[in-house]
């Protein structure tokens, strides 16, 4: 109802709220902070992201690659909104703010061929999400989780690097690199716990988070991500071990692999070409 109402949801929140806590900030407190999603998540990440699809359909000599990746893009990040939005009804100015100016404006801004090498070759920026995976006996989706990575070197020889991983968490450490290509990364820093009601008076859905503790651990090759640790002070997000395609191989068979604890125990199986894999756990139905 909000993006077919975009004015209205944001006259109900407020403009000058939204304007201040979602476009451009004029405070740093938490329950004014939902424009660090919107930049960060929307803007840049979501840009680079249009970019790498763009080129993937064009190395598979797709028609009109850029016209599909914006197709691509539309489509994952308005089920997105969907899911963060957890059915409820009513008016939301969040995915007004991302389908209509941050996504948007992220596609464009990583048109720019000297925006796209200044991200690449300056920060490394790339994505290390996680493998989702369908728990058939639950019917519930497991190890779900979209994140972004920026490496800035620390010495010439790009030996060390400062890094940070961002996404329902921030986290920040350093890499060391060894033959040039091969990278161990070891960072701290928090994690979303929950999600609460920001105590903005003029909306029902605008949020603050609560944070708990994090720590990751992370091997990449060529800044491809093969394994990633994570543990955690959150309730629900305990452990995460994720061993990505390409790490080991049974003959000619590469499959990814993790294990979770998320209140429950999960662990999954997936492959390089199908976008979900499956997984068992403890889970209730």
């Amino acid at each position: 109802m909000s993006l077919r109402h975009p004015i209205w949801a944001i006259e109900k929140f407020g403009y000058k709220e939204w304007f201040t806590s979602e476009v451009i900030p004029t405070s740093l407190e938490l329950k004014h902070g939902q424009f660090f999603p919107n930049y960060f998540l929307h803007l840049i990440g979501a840009g680079m992201q249009s970019r790498k699809i763009e080129e993937w359909y064009r190395y598979q000599n797709v028609p009109c690659p850029r016209l599909w990746s914006i197709a691509t893009m539309f489509c994952e990040h308005w089920f997105e909104e969907m899911i963060e939005d957890g059915g409820t009804r009513g008016m939301n100015e969040d995915p007004v703010s991302d389908m209509y100016i941050f996504n948007p404006a992220g596609i464009l801004l990583f048109l720019n061929d000297g925006v796209c090498r200044f991200f690449s070759k300056n920060l490394s920026l790339n994505e290390w999400s996680l493998q989702p995976s369908i728990n058939f006996r639950t019917g519930q989706l497991e190890n779900m989780g979209q994140f972004y990575v920026a490496k800035f070197p620390l010495e010439h020889t790009h030996s060390w690097s400062a890094i940070a991983y961002f996404g329902m968490q921030e986290l920040f450490g350093v890499t060391r690199t060894f033959d040039g290509e091969k990278s161990l990364s070891l960072t701290g820093g928090v994690i979303v716990n929950n999600l609460l009601d920001a105590g903005i008076s003029t909306s029902e859905k605008a949020y603050t988070a609560s944070f708990r503790w994090s720590t990751g651990v992370f091997y990449d090759v060529k800044n491809s991500l093969l394994m990633s640790l994570i543990m955690t002070g959150a309730e629900r997000n305990r452990l995460r071990l994720n061993l990505y395609p390409g790490l080991f191989r049974i003959g000619s068979f590469a499959p990814g692999v993790f294990i979770q604890n998320t209140g429950h125990w999960a662990g999954g199986l997936s492959i390089r070409y199908c976008p979900i894999g499956v997984s068992v756990g403890t889970g209730s139905m």
